[in-house]
């Protein structure tokens, strides 16, 4: 988890959005449930991104899957 810096950089926007946009919700007069329901999307996928397949990649130097491994003589 987080050695990719583009995913990882790109999961942590989204999840500062999401965040001020939940700050907003919450300090407003009325809370309501679109605005919480739109805030939570957003950091949702953002946490998807910080764990993304990817996030183990630093540049293609990692194998995904055994059988890339074997192509490129890396072991796993």
């Amino acid at each position: 988890m987080l050695k990719s810096w583009k995913t990882t950089l790109a999961g942590i926007a989204t999840i500062l959005t999401g965040s001020a946009a939940l700050a907003k919700c919450l300090t407003a007069e009325t809370i309501s449930t679109e605005c919480l329901l739109a805030a939570l999307a957003v950091i949702g996928p953002g946490v998807g991104l910080l764990f993304a397949k990817d996030g183990n990649v630093t540049g293609g130097t990692t194998p995904q899957t055994v059988e890339a491994a074997s192509r490129t003589e890396v072991k796993p």
